[in-house]
């Protein structure tokens, strides 16, 4: 899950719950439904604000960096950052990136 923030054009669907239902890499913008609604909506990724415990990987930074997977373990900055937690050998446990550095890994 997840919640609309920061919606100029639908202002009312800012603080709705949300289910991630995919990404389109093209025109960078995850497909949400939001809590309530019958339709999907194209959203950037600023505009949504993940929850802890989601499973996330980099956009950005070295090749290395990008193939890990993380765990937001928290929302800082009112989900302008994220605080992402790695389990890999030789990274940092807790690292803190920007919202837009991050998308939801779908299996």
């Amino acid at each position: 899950m997840a919640v609309i923030r920061g919606l100029r054009s639908q202002p009312e669907l800012n603080g709705v719950p949300c289910i991630i239902c995919g990404y389109d890499a093209a025109r960078q913008r995850y497909g949400v439904l939001p809590q309530g609604r019958g339709e999907r909506v194209a959203l950037k990724p600023c505009s949504v604000v993940l929850e802890p415990g989601l499973t996330v990987r980099l956009r950005t930074g070295p090749e290395s960096v990008r193939q890990l997977h993380a765990e937001i373990a928290e929302v800082l900055d009112d989900g302008a950052r994220y605080a992402l937690a790695l389990d890999a050998p030789g990274a940092p446990r807790l690292i803190h990136v920007d919202a837009d550095e991050v998308l939801v890994f779908f299996d």
